[in-house]
């Protein structure tokens, strides 16, 4: 299987808030862990060896070292955040190394305000964000 390994998948201080539109993503690995929201419309993703179909109001977890891709099935708003284990330390040693059996659910309303937050503001709180990856 051919998959890219990300330019910054080795950065232990990468970290990554960022809306897309429309997407199309090639296989890829990185060090760090990735959340995927869909704010709008149907995206594909294939995790691993399983695909998925994701639509407005889910949200893929994506740990380290899996491959992934995704595309969207229609006109689509995502938003990817991409951040070390390390930023979440207590759960650092429990998550390392597995991944989830079931990676897609449904956002709640709490996290759906969250991600208006951070969609709508240039430099949102620390906190939100913060908050957001716990």
């Amino acid at each position: 299987m051919f998959y890219l390994i990300e330019k910054n998948s080795m950065d232990t201080e990468y970290f990554l808030i960022e809306k897309y539109k429309d997407v199309v993503c090639l296989p890829h690995v990185h060090y760090h862990a990735e959340l995927f929201f869909v704010l709008d419309g149907n995206v594909q993703m294939n995790l691993e060896t399983k695909v998925y179909h994701l639509k407005k109001g889910d949200m893929a977890v994506v740990m380290p070292y899996e491959i992934h891709d995704y595309q969207s099935v229609e006109q689509s708003d995502i938003l990817v955040v991409e951040f070390p284990l390390k930023y979440i330390a207590e759960y650092k040693t429990v998550l390392e190394g597995k991944s989830f059996q079931t990676p897609v659910i449904q956002v709640t309303q709490p996290l759906q305000s969250l991600l208006t937050e951070l969609v709508e503001n240039e430099t949102p709180h620390i906190f939100c964000t913060k908050a957001l990856i716990y």
